[in-house]
């Protein structure tokens, strides 16, 4: 199996899972709330209507079609991001991992307010918020990123946006 197709699977299999737990709660557990790890983590579900993080805490009540095409737009980005770091970096391993998690959560967040009156959060970290899975494969991604831009510094430090386009552009001349 080719790392490209390992690399979709993975990504659809962590989707699907984010996906199922949220299938099972919205039918079966929406009024259910109990103690996961007292005093910090509680089972409470909740739609988040508000979309995303940001509008939630602000309180914005942004268009579902915007949230939608932010996100598509942020999909190709870090699908940019991704195609330069996987062809420079040395930890290409970690690089799949970071990125399986970040395009997993960005398809989980679409796909959840297309399916349900908002995002399905379902884990109450006392008194800060309530997340869920796809909100763990964001963080998870981020912090390896991060780990990866300190470990691969002097692979990418010399990245410009047109080397990146280039680079970018070049993944879909070899599949013709």
């Amino acid at each position: 199996m080719g790392n490209r197709l390992k690399f979709v699977l993975t990504i659809f299999v962590l989707v699907w899972i984010d996906l199922g737990i949220k299938t099972v709660i919205h039918h079966n557990f929406m009024e259910t709330q109990f103690d996961i790890l007292p005093p910090w983590f509680y089972f409470k579900p909740v739609y988040n209507t508000h979309y995303f993080y940001l509008g939630a805490i602000m309180g914005w009540k942004v268009p579902l079609w915007i949230v939608l095409l932010f996100s598509l737009l942020i999909l190709f980005i870090f699908d940019f991001i991704y195609e330069s770091y996987s062809r420079v970096c040395n930890h290409v391993k970690l690089t799949r991992v970071a990125f399986s998690m970040g395009f997993a959560g960005i398809i989980c967040a679409i796909l959840s307010n297309i399916l349900w009156p908002g995002c399905l959060d379902y884990i109450y970290l006392k008194p800060l918020y309530i997340f869920d899975l796809k909100d763990v494969y964001l963080n998870i991604c981020w912090i390896l990123v991060g780990a990866i831009a300190l470990l691969e510094y002097k692979q990418t430090a010399h990245l410009t946006l047109r080397e990146m386009w280039k680079i970018y552009k070049s993944r879909f001349k070899s599949s013709n």
